[in-house]
């Protein structure tokens, strides 16, 4: 038996571990010194951008975890008084995201700063892609679960917190407590926004296994009825996976029916979320779609792929930081007070206006 190999986890039906990529291999390949790496994983502000970024590329290429399961903070150990050990579950490539879509990576960032002043650890696990890690980590004083997680992951994520506090971040009320953005007013927020200019046939593209997006479909939906009970909203259903490569090729297939077939374009669309509309604006430039000549435009979240994009584009969006901070002042409630009654934080959204949605002249509205 290998001293990998731990039977005791043979009792959750998990695989043993695999041998994984080093930190000083992805210094190495980065061009970078051992401690820069890593620093940048546990100190990111003190890394120039350039090379954090290289470093995050490269670890996400290598597939590297190890230190990332361990505590972020085992050089402060010895300094810091961590009586408390926060496990921050997330998909590791959302982590490791490129630069354009860093919205996770910002979550986390800010929570582990907020953590670190208060003298506690944490350990960043990810059920879904690493069970036998995650049951490693133990049970800790507080489980954080960011971004969605499927139902198996979630029942074994439940189990191994026996009685800790759970905080959902982003992903819709899965769990007693949670912080989540106010996706019923980014919903409605958007359909007023198109009503306004006069938008009476819009898709809306969005996930249906990810809760927000639901919730912004659901609300976006109700309010244009409300607002125009003529209006057309096709609701089109656009598949988020682990793999990038296999998401692109079911986004392309996607967008291929629905514009096919459509024999028109919509006044516009709303997506309901960064990658998305990042796909979908690939999509509409490759067939030669002019954004907002032909079709308006109403995207979700900020990162910086809105800047990289050669038409500014409107969006809807909430601080990403803001849910990291929350998130950490919410464990220290938690824990100060385990059987605080359930409750859902919901963060403000606001409207970025770049006119990629024109107003409809009289006469050329969508029946």
């Amino acid at each position: 038996m290998t001293a990998i190999e731990k039977p005791h986890l043979r009792a959750h039906g998990v695989p043993p571990l695999k041998p994984r990529t080093s930190l000083n291999d992805v210094a190495r390949k980065a061009k970078v010194s051992p401690m820069t790496a890593s620093r940048v994983f546990a100190d990111p502000e003190r890394v120039k951008e350039a090379t954090r970024l290289r470093v995050l590329e490269v670890a996400g290429r290598l597939g590297y975890r190890k230190d990332l399961y361990a505590s972020i903070n085992s050089k402060k150990r010895g300094r810091l008084p961590a009586d408390r050990t926060i496990l921050f579950n997330c998909r590791f490539e959302q982590l490791l995201e490129p630069s354009t879509f860093p919205f996770f990576s910002l979550v986390y960032f800010h929570f582990l700063r907020a953590i670190m002043k208060r003298g506690w650890r944490t350990v960043l696990t990810d059920v879904e892609a690493d069970p036998a890690s995650f049951v490693n980590a133990g049970a800790g004083d507080a489980l954080v679960l960011c971004g969605d997680v499927d139902g198996a992951a979630l029942g074994v994520a439940e189990r191994q917190a026996a009685g800790t506090p759970i905080l959902a971040l982003c992903a819709g009320p899965v769990a007693p407590h949670t912080i989540d953005p106010d996706d019923a007013r980014g919903g409605a927020m958007a359909a007023e926004y198109f009503h306004a200019r006069g938008h009476r046939h819009v898709a809306v593209f969005f996930s249906p296994k990810n809760r927000n997006h639901v919730d912004r479909r659901t609300a976006f939906e109700d309010r244009l009825a409300a607002l125009d009970p003529a209006a057309r909203i096709d609701a089109v259903p656009m598949d988020l996976t682990r793999d990038r490569v296999r998401t692109d090729a079911l986004a392309e297939a996607t967008l291929s029916g629905y514009f096919g077939d459509l024999g028109a374009l919509p006044d516009s669309v709303f997506v309901v979320n960064s990658y998305s509309a990042h796909l979908v604006w690939r999509y509409l430039r490759k067939r030669g779609v002019s954004v907002p000549g032909q079709i308006g435009f109403l995207g979700y979240d900020n990162p910086p792929f809105y800047q990289e994009t050669e038409v500014p584009l409107s969006r809807i969006w909430f601080d990403p930081g803001a849910v990291g901070q929350e998130a950490a002042a919410r464990v220290a409630v938690l824990l100060e007070k385990p059987a605080s009654r359930p409750n859902r934080i919901l963060l403000p959204v606001s409207l970025i206006d770049c006119a990629s949605v024109l107003p409809k002249t009289p006469g050329t509205q969508s029946a």
